[in-house]
């Protein structure tokens, strides 16, 4: 009878972090969040109503400025980050850690001139 020959360490590692990418693909499919919820689309027709007022003033103009001005606003995080969560800028991080994968000079002149 023939050995089953052990799977080579790196392919095996491979497969490990596909089957874990698949896993999370999945798992985010799963929580895919959509804007037009009730409540979203209910202010979205409440804030139309005010502008078509304000326009009718006209103050239409001011009135979506300052639409824009509360949106932006109300989008800026403040609130704690998540210390498991690294920046893209890696100052911002613990150690001055570099995302996985992110280019760096170093990476990119190896690249180019074919150093090892």
């Amino acid at each position: 009878m023939a050995q089953k020959l052990p799977k080579a360490p790196r392919r095996v590692k491979r497969q490990e972090e596909l089957k874990k990418r698949k896993e999370d693909l999945v798992k985010a499919k799963k929580e895919e969040k959509t804007i037009f919820t009730q409540k979203n689309i209910t202010i979205f027709i409440v804030w139309f109503v005010f502008l078509l007022i304000f326009a009718y003033f006209e103050f239409g103009l001011l009135f979506l400025i300052i639409s824009i001005g509360v949106l932006i606003y109300i989008n800026t995080s403040t609130e704690e980050k998540d210390p498991e969560k690294k920046s893209a800028y890696s100052v911002f991080n613990k150690n001055c850690e570099r995302l996985e994968g992110q280019i760096t000079t170093e990476t990119f002149e190896k690249q180019i001139y074919h150093k090892a």
